[in-house]
């Protein structure tokens, strides 16, 4: 497993069981093919707008299937994908925007005319959650070694920090997370934590 990409173990799921479901909220469900088609959609999309390899593209949302598509859609175009929490001040998210050198990024509306307004650096496009996206020319597949994604610490001792997780670092996370709980194809688990 530590050989694949982040978006390989998706591939290697809807190829498995194309009609089980991959995410559920209260309010939807998506299955791995779903899924899996609406990555390949998103890459091929970013890979238009500019998005590619070393790209790093801001995720900002809750957890929810759009997320979902975003954050794989950033990582099979070869993007680095930067989550960030949704509840940050100005102040905080001009930080993290500026920190991790977003071009481009994934919001809300509300979130939309907050960074318009704030201007971040190197950000020169928002897509709004929702919005149709271009299509794309198909995205090549990512390096394992490559940075997948960039994560802030906390910032308890100050300003939070960037740190930049490869494919590698996060596939093998994964499969220890998987042997560690026992965890099989027909296990679902609950994901209370947020991602940022």
């Amino acid at each position: 497993m530590a050989e694949l990409t982040v978006d390989g173990l998706l591939r290697e799921a809807a190829a498995r069981d194309p009609s089980r479901c991959a995410i559920r909220t209260e309010d939807s469900s998506i299955t791995y093919g779903e899924l899996d088609r609406a990555v390949d959609a998103c890459a091929a999309a970013l890979t238009g707008l500019g998005g590619g390899p070393g790209t790093t593209v801001g995720v900002v949302t809750a957890l929810d299937p759009a997320f979902a598509v975003a954050f794989y859609g950033v990582i099979r175009g070869g993007g680095v994908v930067v989550t960030v929490n949704p509840l940050l001040g100005d102040e905080a998210l001009a930080h993290v925007f500026a920190a991790a050198r977003i071009g481009l990024a994934f919001v809300t509306p509300e979130l939309d005319r907050r960074l318009r307004a704030l201007r971040p650096p190197y950000l020169r496009e928002l897509i709004v959650y929702g919005t149709a996206l271009p299509p794309g020319p198909a995205p090549q597949d990512p390096d394992p070694d490559a940075v997948a994604c960039i994560h802030f610490t906390s910032g308890t001792t100050g300003s939070p920090k960037a740190v930049p997780l490869t494919h590698r670092n996060l596939t093998a996370n994964a499969a220890q997370v998987v042997g560690a709980h026992e965890l099989a194809a027909g296990t679902v688990t609950l994901n209370h934590l947020p991602a940022y």
